[in-house]
């Protein structure tokens, strides 16, 4: 009974263990930031107010998306057509003989 015991007490110091940090990240992520400046013009920011003329900053949570899937048909055409861009871009290079090259023939 000891070990079952031991167990258990293992498993309710770990649950509250996770409870504690995860209410201690919960709070933090929804503390205020505060703006002020003070007498030397210095622009501050915080999370408790330096003085009364502190006002309270939104932050703004960053809007992410994901990308559309492409369709492999739709993709494969995109590259194709890429390399004829390409080949069609290529400048045409006229390569003249050398010299030793001139008097085999």
């Amino acid at each position: 009974m000891g070990k079952i015991q031991t167990m258990r007490n293992k498993r309710l110091i770990s649950s509250i263990f996770i409870a504690s940090f995860c209410l201690l990240v919960h709070s933090s992520l929804y503390a205020g930031v505060y703006k002020w400046v003070d007498e030397k013009g210095q622009v501050h920011y915080g999370e408790h107010p330096g003085n009364t003329g502190a006002e309270k900053v939104t932050i703004r949570q960053n809007e992410t998306t994901k990308p559309r899937p492409v369709d492999k048909a739709e993709e494969t055409d995109k590259s194709d057509k890429k390399d004829k861009d390409q080949q069609a871009e290529a400048p045409m290079v006229e390569i003249e003989p050398s010299k030793k090259e001139k008097r085999k023939y």
